[in-house]
């Protein structure tokens, strides 16, 4: 007879490290969005990866969920803590991440990836020797349906990536964090992550990349980039600052 051999788990057993590391924040999710989203990561046609969720919930509902996750796969790791907000619960996941995978991603708690979306980034890191990688998304409702009935409708549907620069990146910033692949030496320079009023882990982080070489950009929706009332930062919100700075900087 035939055995099929799970190579992620051959992997795991011989104690490698994941090629992709991936980290989540989260905080009393909405359970429905948390197993899609999961669900997304789990179906993966690159499946080897592993993923730190760090919670701060304070449901019961919630908690439990993430420890089933957590125990239905062995590649999905919860750790928790002290509170400490959006930014630091991100640091925390970052931090936890095994330190051997060459490569790193972010993922949100409401959002549903495409199946080929690391074997989409992928290679633009491996074959260009970029330090990060980033896609387009499509921004959908809550029920998962394209916003204004446009089913190709994206984060850049009328804004194009502005630039990679330091200098660009400072005046406003288009590398979403759940949208990105980087190389895991971006990750250590980048913390700690500087902790300001007005701080966000993605703009650092793409901020960290563009001092080590060309960021890369992929024409796909790569997501669903979901948008409802509990977005810490949405689209709409997104569109309005880029469009303060572009006023700024004519001004």
């Amino acid at each position: 007879g035939a055995v099929e051999v799970a190579r992620r788990a051959v992997r795991r057993l011989a104690g490698l490290p994941p090629k992709v590391a991936v980290a989540m924040a989260t905080f009393d999710p909405d359970l429905a969005r948390l197993d899609a989203q999961i669900a997304s990561i789990r179906a993966q046609t690159l499946a080897d990866w592993s993923l730190v969720v760090s919670d701060e919930s304070t449901r019961v509902d919630a908690r439990e969920a993430l420890a089933r996750h957590a125990e239905a796969d062995p590649r999905i790791r919860l750790v928790r803590g002290p509170r400490r907000g959006f930014l630091g619960n991100f640091e925390r996941a970052l931090r936890h991440l095994d330190p051997r995978a060459p490569y790193v991603a972010l993922a949100d708690q409401d959002d549903v990836w495409d199946p080929l979306k690391l074997d989409r980034l992928l290679p633009e890191l491996e074959t260009t020797g970029a330090p990060l990688a980033y896609a387009d998304m499509r921004i959908v409702d809550a029920e998962g349906k394209a916003i204004g009935g446009d089913a190709d409708h994206r984060f850049f549907s009328w804004r194009r990536p502005h630039g990679h620069t330091v200098r660009e990146l400072l005046l406003t910033n288009t590398v979403s964090g759940t949208a990105l692949l980087a190389r895991h030496e971006v990750l250590r320079r980048a913390l700690p992550i500087p902790h300001a009023a007005d701080a966000f882990h993605d703009q650092w982080i793409a901020l960290v990349a563009a001092t080590m070489g060309e960021i890369r950009f992929v024409d796909e929706a790569l997501q669903d980039y979901v948008q409802h009332g509990g977005n810490v930062i949405g689209h709409d919100s997104a569109h309005a600052a880029a469009a303060s700075a572009r006023l700024a900087v004519r001004r």
